[in-house]
């Protein structure tokens, strides 16, 4: 183990709508990077490229003679040859930048990769390798994104639902910025309902696995009788596992939180708290192209003793055809102690159909 690798190791229902789709309005299709990058696969198939990103196990290239990227098992990989620049992060947390170069190890258990970073190179397992991105010049190159909705109806009770969602994240050797947001839409004869959600989680790295977290969440829930509850706060946050395709992590802090309920006689409509946070992610990849990612956040009060808010949302995704995927999602917000007389959990269930870039 070299020294180097020694310290990297230890009120309108519009407006939510036209805020969600422009969020995640990001270009999908940019000026990529010259395409001479090489890729030995164990089995020889020789393949000059550009290397998009290694994720979830997956290395993705992007031939010349190709119209989309692809992805290869990196298990399979035997050779990597790259003067561009990239971000590598490591199993245990640490991040570095530079070029990539993977060749087949001399021995059992020796190390197969190397980054030139301007510190100079660093040697490391090519089991080591969580995450590998290009590092370009520009934002929107640096972001990475979905998009999905669906549609479902149903003739006997006249009921019908809409759902729009979508995410994008823009990474960094020292930070990530992460956004999301949805709405769902439904209707059962002459009612209807609507439900909006927006978060942003802005990650500063510390050391190693530490990083430091600013959490943003925003909700409205017509079944809670919710015209907004907006929370704002900061957290110390850990990577408890990370391997090339699984990821658990955990955030703990506290935030400030303002309501806004529906008017109600004898109630004043508007709260504001302090809460405490506890977070955890927690992503599962497996290379027959299946996705499970799930996030729980528990929000104990200081504000009101004994009130207790879950949020949670569970999303099953199967890719169908390289960007093109299904998504099958579980999301629920639940509070022991609505302000008002309101129902106490708000869950829905979507299938819809989504794009990645």
């Amino acid at each position: 183990m070299t020294m180097s690798r020694s310290r990297l190791l230890g009120n309108s229902r519009r407006e939510p709508v036209l805020a969600v789709l422009i969020i995640v309005a990001t270009p999908a299709f940019l000026a990529g990077r010259e395409k001479t990058d090489v890729v030995i696969m164990k089995n020889g198939d020789h393949i000059t490229c550009e290397i998009k990103s290694l994720e979830n196990g997956v290395l993705y290239l992007n031939p010349s003679y190709v119209l989309a990227s692809y992805g290869v098992d990196w298990n399979e990989v035997e050779r990597v040859e790259s003067k561009q620049s990239f971000t590598v992060t490591l199993t245990n947390g640490a991040r570095v930048s530079g070029t990539i170069e993977k060749v087949a190890a001399k021995e059992e258990g020796a190390a197969d990769f190397k980054i030139v970073s301007a510190s100079g190179p660093v040697a490391v397992k090519s089991d080591d390798i969580s995450l590998v991105q290009q590092v370009e010049k520009g934002f929107w190159n640096q972001q990475t994104g979905a998009i999905n909705a669906g549609v479902s109806y149903t003739q006997g009770n006249n009921s019908a639902q809409f759902s729009v969602a979508g995410n994008t994240d823009y990474r960094k050797e020292k930070y990530t910025l992460h956004l999301d947001g949805s709405a769902v839409l439904s209707s059962q004869a002459k009612t209807a309902t609507a439900r909006y959600t927006l978060n942003s989680t802005y990650n500063r790295f510390i050391s190693g696995p530490w990083y430091t977290g600013t959490i943003l969440n925003l909700l409205r829930s017509d079944q809670q009788e919710l015209r907004l509850r907006a929370s704002l706060g900061e957290g110390l946050g850990r990577d408890l596992l990370r391997t090339n395709r699984t990821y658990l992590t955990a955030i703990a802090g506290g935030v400030f939180t303002t309501e806004f309920y529906n008017p109600e006689v004898g109630v004043k409509p508007h709260t504001r708290e302090a809460e405490g946070v506890l977070g955890t992610t927690f992503s599962l990849y497996r290379f027959t192209n299946t996705q499970i990612l799930n996030q729980t956040y528990f929000y104990p009060n200081f504000s009101t003793w004994g009130r207790v808010r879950v949020s949670t949302n569970t999303s099953l995704m199967f890719e169908i055809a390289r960007n093109l995927k299904w998504y099958f999602t579980v999301y629920e917000n639940f509070d022991s102690e609505p302000p008002i007389n309101a129902p106490r959990n708000d869950f829905g269930v979507t299938t819809s159909l989504g794009w990645t870039f």
